[in-house]
């Protein structure tokens, strides 16, 4: 949750504020077996790369970065909001 609203991923949900009102909304476009087939390829991918060394759609460099992201958004709301290099 922001200042405004926030989500959920799974199940996908929106949550706003419109008119003063709290508002849950539920998105259309999950209904179908995208997510599904998203989810195998990246598991096919994470096992091929295990077994045989093949290259990775999401190598650890990448999960590094993205967790001094997520660690500096915590340390910037712990000292009040202020920009933290990363």
């Amino acid at each position: 949750m922001g200042e405004n609203g926030g989500a959920t991923w799974d199940p996908p949900r929106i949550f706003r504020d419109e008119d003063g009102h709290m508002v849950d909304k539920t998105p259309a476009w999950h209904a179908d077996d995208r997510v599904d087939r998203m989810f195998r390829r990246k598991m096919n991918n994470f096992v091929d790369h295990v077994l045989y060394d093949s290259p990775t759609l999401a190598p650890g460099r990448d999960g590094l970065t993205v967790q001094k992201m997520i660690d500096a958004l915590y340390r910037s709301a712990e000292q009040g909001g202020i920009e933290i290099r990363i």
